[in-house]
């Protein structure tokens, strides 16, 4: 049972294996990306103008993809090659908002696909996760001492965490998860918004788009606008809202490494959870070397590299826990990466359902 009086501070640090029974992990994007289009042939024209659009670039990715081997590894590329203006970097964006858009929509042509792969529309272990930490509160509310920090683009816990209230707008329950990105008004995200937010999203999140309406820059949670379609409707829908010009997916989907716009705001958030973590679950992240340098800014508050947190350190002990089917391989490279003894790290090798740390 769940101990609300708990001192301690549980942070959920969450890699593409924490959504692996939804959405496929680094080294299956690109057969992903395939699969989505092989899905259209029943109910679209590939000799539509707005069509070759959309098979063009999800092919486009996947190719990519087979030559740098990841979406991080390829912007990092156009980045390094174009500026940050580069448009392949833009395009890059995109695609994945578009991509992850589409996989995590209840589409009922793409429901009966994932079936086929055994892949769920929402990876299960949010809802069995989410089930333990919201207790016997008839209002839905993280408990102040759970936060998440996602590597992800999805929006699995969101997705999730609307089912325990009133399967509303993803853009209300975003606000009562205190998750960022969300939708709204981008002019609307508060200093205050900053500070309490409980799930932040470093890359961004693959479910939002920015479009100026009426001179105001309006983030749309798109899983919104396109719920309850068919995929064929999905797909003239992003035809008819000139979704290739008028949606901006390059403040929505930013890399950490960027550092530019609230992406930094949110970043410095993340940095500040870590600082008061007692307890760190690491689920599904492998620390890659692309990421090494943001992994150590993210790290340092956490194995408490400055005074204030060194002496906290002392009074409330921290642990890692590193949920992974290849837990000892990535146990190794945090070790090596990080200076981290073997003390203060466990491994958690059954990946049937997210930890929950003893005492809690």
């Amino acid at each position: 049972m769940m101990d609300t009086n708990s001192p301690k501070n549980i942070t959920y640090l969450l890699g593409a294996g924490a959504s692996a029974s939804a959405l496929p992990v680094v080294n299956q994007f690109k057969d992903g990306l395939r699969a989505l289009v092989g899905c259209f042939n029943d109910v679209a024209e590939k000799d539509d103008l707005g069509m070759k659009r959309i098979y063009q670039d999800l092919l486009w990715l996947a190719e990519k993809h087979d030559i740098y081997y990841s979406i991080d590894t390829a912007a990092k590329v156009f980045f390094h090659q174009e500026g940050s203006n580069s448009e392949n970097l833009k395009r890059l964006k995109r695609t994945v908002l578009l991509y992850f858009l589409l996989e995590q929509l209840p589409i009922p042509e793409l429901l009966e696909f994932r079936a086929r792969e055994h892949q769920a529309p929402i990876d299960n272990r949010y809802f069995r996760l989410l089930a333990y930490y919201l207790g016997s509160n008839t209002v839905p509310t993280l408990p102040d001492n759970l936060h998440f920090i996602s590597w992800n683009y999805d929006m699995q816990l969101e997705l999730a965490f609307n089912h325990f209230g009133f399967e509303q707008n993803l853009r209300t329950t975003s606000e009562e998860l205190k998750s960022l990105p969300r939708g709204g008004s981008y002019r609307s995200i508060t200093k205050n918004d900053v500070e309490t937010a409980k799930v932040i999203h470093l890359n961004g999140v693959a479910g939002l788009g920015l479009r100026n309406k009426r001179e105001e820059e309006i983030i749309e949670n798109l899983i919104d606008v396109f719920s309850n379609m068919s995929l064929k409707e999905v797909l003239e829908k992003i035809k008819a809202m000139n979704f290739f010009e008028d949606i901006e997916a390059d403040y929505m989907i930013n890399f950490a490494w960027e550092k530019r716009g609230l992406s930094r705001e949110y970043f410095d958030r993340a940095k500040e959870i870590m600082a008061n973590t007692s307890d760190l679950i690491v689920i599904g992240y492998s620390f890659p070397n692309f990421n090494r340098f943001i992994d150590k800014d993210l790290m340092k508050p956490f194995m408490g590299n400055d005074n204030a947190v060194g002496e906290a350190l002392k009074v409330n002990p921290r642990r890692i826990y590193f949920q992974d089917i290849y837990a000892e391989d990535r146990v190794k490279v945090l070790k090596s990466q990080f200076d981290i003894s073997d003390s203060i790290i466990k491994h958690i090798e059954n990946t049937g359902e997210f930890f929950i740390p003893p005492n809690y």
